[in-house]
């Protein structure tokens, strides 16, 4: 191999070995640090959606405490059910309409007889309709909860609170209150700081243990109630939620199957998920622009790297190179060949070295061929007039023998 190429080779390893080891290190402190400022991000936002939730079911709850305990329906239950009718129906209605007049969140406002039929409404159209079947009833009738989501006529997110009312220490009736959660699907659908894939999803759990999205998804379907994970996706960020742990969530997909950045909380009451999350594309796209940045710089560094590498091999076997001409020439026989190299450094050192080498070779050499041509008198006189003296042979037969 060449020395010039063992040069490029030499520059081309060292040059793209620090760069690549540069990079790498660069790469893995950068996704790290991206990361866990995402994961910082969510999870704050986590906690903020987590508290406007609770806040938003917390004051209606406790509002549906205290008209529960409404001493005047209470008084009208009480006469309806000792025989009162429609008189006392009508009582119970027209507290009703106080409730629903001094809580405007209140859409509608029922109090049910323990059998689930409607014994007084806001809504007259809903007046001795059996509900006995829905969730919110059959939660109702012992304990104060907030557990059913419904779809209105129009498509739109309600819940349904209820809580027992009590007469004579008993429970006689359940107070049902129906309102609109468009705080909630504003919460879901507003994906501030979230970028262009980051979104709040929030679910409640399934008979069956799978998740069902209260709003709309953002790249799903735009409807509330409609997006659901089944159960065996225990992976799933809502899923997660759903089992009852608050924790960030680094390696796993979503809805989608996209994998995501997440961050979990779990509302305790009625027993929601709440998940907000980022795709990891778009969390680790600083990450991906680097490593652009990264090619260019390492493919501009090969090109300076060939070229000074060219360049500095070419000045140290140029003259090496011409050196070797001059050489191959002396020991042909060209003595008057000289290398002409004037550096000033080890090769010029080595040149000078090789000319006066062959100055001195000159110099031997004509000295040589004068002493040949013009030797000494005496030694010339022995060589060219010395006499040979001959003697004879004989034959086997004792003649002698002349050549």
């Amino acid at each position: 191999m060449k020395i010039k190429t063992r040069i490029l080779i030499s520059f081309l390893v060292l040059a793209l070995v620090s760069l690549i080891v540069a990079s790498g290190v660069l790469l893995v402190l950068g996704r790290n640090s991206l990361r866990d400022q995402a994961l910082r991000h969510l999870q704050s936002t986590a906690e903020i959606q987590k508290k406007r939730v609770e806040a938003f079911l917390s004051d209606n709850l406790q509002h549906l405490k205290l008209d529960a305990g409404n001493k005047m329906i209470e008084q009208g239950l009480a006469g309806y059910l000792s025989g009162g009718g429609t008189a006392s129906q009508a009582a119970i209605a027209s507290s009703l309409q106080e409730i629903q007049a001094h809580t405007p969140s209140f859409d509608n406002v029922s109090v049910l007889g323990t059998d689930g039929r409607v014994i007084a409404s806001t809504d007259p159209s809903l007046s001795g309709k059996d509900l006995s079947g829905t969730t919110y009833f059959q939660a109702g009738r012992d304990t104060t909860d907030q557990h059913a989501f419904a779809l209105d006529k129009n498509g739109n997110l309600i819940e349904y609170l209820a809580a027992p009312i009590q007469v004579g220490g008993s429970n006689e009736g359940v107070l049902v209150v129906e309102l609109g959660a468009t705080e909630l699907t504003n919460l879901m659908t507003d994906h501030t700081g979230l970028g262009r894939t980051g979104e709040t999803v929030l679910a409640e759990k399934t008979p069956d243990g799978g998740a069902l999205f209260l709003g709309p998804t953002r790249f799903g379907e735009k409807k509330s109630l409609t997006t659901s994970v089944p159960g065996s996706k225990s992976s799933v960020p809502i899923n997660v939620a759903l089992s009852g742990k608050a924790q960030t969530l680094t390696d796993s997909a979503d809805y989608r199957g996209q994998p995501v950045l997440a961050a979990t909380q779990f509302i305790d009451a009625p027993r929601l998920g709440l998940v907000v999350k980022m795709d990891r594309s778009e969390a680790f796209a600083p990450i991906n622009q680097l490593l652009v940045i990264i090619g260019i710089v390492v493919g501009v560094v090969v090109v300076l790297v060939v070229v000074a590498s060219l360049l500095l091999a070419g000045s140290i076997t140029r003259p090496i190179v011409a050196l070797t001409g001059v050489a191959e020439a002396v020991s042909g026989g060209d003595l008057a060949r000289r290398s002409g190299i004037d550096r000033h450094d080890e090769v010029g050192t080595l040149a000078s070295a090789f000319d006066r080498m062959t100055d001195d070779l000159s110099a031997s050499a004509k000295d040589w061929r004068g002493r040949s041509t013009k030797g000494p008198p005496n030694w010339r006189a022995r060589t060219w007039s010395s006499t040979v003296t001959h003697t004879p042979c004989r034959t086997t037969s004792g003649a002698p023998w002349h050549p």
